[in-house]
């Protein structure tokens, strides 16, 4: 049945982290059954007194399989409370070293997958976080859909040890007791409770990324907010919030979403990092923390006539546009005389007049030559750039940017 259930990874070569243990043993004996070009991966947390012995015993079991062999061995501090996240930390940390170009494979299986859906809806989690992903950024999780009662048949069947694990049996660890006590317990009341409870799982993630993907577009604006149903506003609220690096529990998002309601004007929520939510411009703006500028790249191509305007593609005279074009975020002093508008003014002063967020000024991008500016996202051109009939036009792109949300 492993084999059934197993899910290939797109083609290239791949890491795969091996421990020594049950599931990772026939996840790499699986990966050269299916012709893999496959390297192990073990990293020693140095947290057992046997923890070199097992490095030795997985290497020369790579040895005898003709698998390629890498390791490191690390000191992880923590003792008792945290100390199962330091150690995946750093143990994630060496599999994206060891990696370099190629896709990490790591042996989660249905029971792993069934064990942290139960243990993040004790603690509280939203859809966000029910399972593990069968695949995110460049980890790959194949045996996903395999139990663990499947994986120790395919061992047995091809005839093959492997190390077991003392700490898994430790209660003081959350997930043991849950391994120990609840799952026998759910198994008992129905044999395919780990296959019900992913599922189940996987029907609700979809459903998430559907409300999510709705909620991409929305602007975060009281009135708005107000008007979206609640998942979709939550989803907004926290899509805001992912920008500045926050992962806002539902009483969090609830509380933003209060302020949409709320008389005052000026009414706040305290977010997590220090990062607070409050009202401005009949919007909602997030200060407290320095959100990271993005790295905005800038292309410039020939076009035949200037096109549909969007906040950041602009559409210049070539011949305008003198020296070197770079692009930055703003500075003190900037000042800017729009097309079609009357005059220079400061682009403080702008952004001020069309009610740009505060927290959003200093990732709008500015485009300059070495006479000066040539554009600012989300305002267009500078006059003197303006596009004239029959001359050459130039388009440039500010990648990495999509403007903001008008309040």
């Amino acid at each position: 049945m492993l084999r059934n259930n197993a899910l290939l990874p797109p083609p290239g070569p791949v890491l795969a982290a091996y421990s020594g243990g049950a599931d990772s043993t026939a996840l790499l004996r699986w990966a050269l059954e299916c012709g893999l070009d496959v390297t192990a991966a073990h990293y020693n947390h140095g947290l057992r007194a046997q923890a070199d012995d097992d490095e030795d015993y997985c290497r020369h079991f790579c040895l005898s399989l003709g698998v390629p062999f890498v390791s490191e061995k690390g000191v992880v501090a923590r003792r008792g409370k945290g100390l199962e996240d330091e150690a995946r930390r750093r143990r994630y940390d060496f599999l994206q070293r060891a990696a370099k170009e190629r896709l990490i494979l790591t042996a989660h299986t249905a029971d792993d997958n069934a064990e942290t859906i139960l243990l993040n809806l004790i603690r509280g989690t939203g859809p966000q976080g029910l399972g593990i992903p069968r695949h995110r950024g460049n980890i790959f999780r194949p045996l996903l859909r395999v139990t663990r009662h499947e994986v120790l048949e395919y061992l047995r069947e091809h005839g093959l040890e492997h190390l077991d694990d003392l700490s898994n049996g430790d209660p003081a660890f959350a997930r043991n007791r849950l391994r120990r006590d609840a799952l026998p317990c759910l198994r008992e009341l129905n044999p395919r409770a780990v296959a019900n409870i992913a599922r189940a799982a996987s029907l609700i993630q979809e459903d998430d990324a559907l409300l999510t993907a709705l909620a991409e577009s929305e602007p975060m604006t009281p009135e708005n907010l107000l008007r979206l149903p609640k998942p979709i506003a939550s989803r907004v609220v926290r899509r805001e919030c992912a920008r500045y690096g926050l992962a806002p529990t539902q009483a969090h998002t609830d509380a933003v979403l209060a302020l949409c309601a709320s008389p005052n004007p000026h009414a706040s929520a305290n977010l997590p990092g220090g990062i607070k939510a409050a009202r401005r411009y009949n919007g909602i703006e997030l200060t407290g923390k320095e959100r990271e500028t993005p790295e905005y790249t800038l292309r410039a191509e020939p076009a035949e006539a200037a096109g549909r305007r969007e906040p950041n593609v602009f559409y210049v005279s070539r011949e305008s546009v003198k020296g070197r074009l770079s692009v930055r975020p703003r500075k003190p002093g900037d000042s800017f005389a729009p097309h079609g508008r009357n005059g220079t003014k400061s682009l403080k002063k702008l952004f001020i007049d069309d009610k740009i967020p505060k927290c959003e000024r200093a990732f709008v991008p500015v485009v300059e030559d070495e006479t000066g500016i040539v554009a600012v996202g989300g305002f267009g051109i500078a006059g003197r750039c303006a596009v004239v009939s029959g001359l050459p036009v130039l388009r440039i792109t500010v990648e990495g940017w999509g403007g903001w949300v008008k309040t």
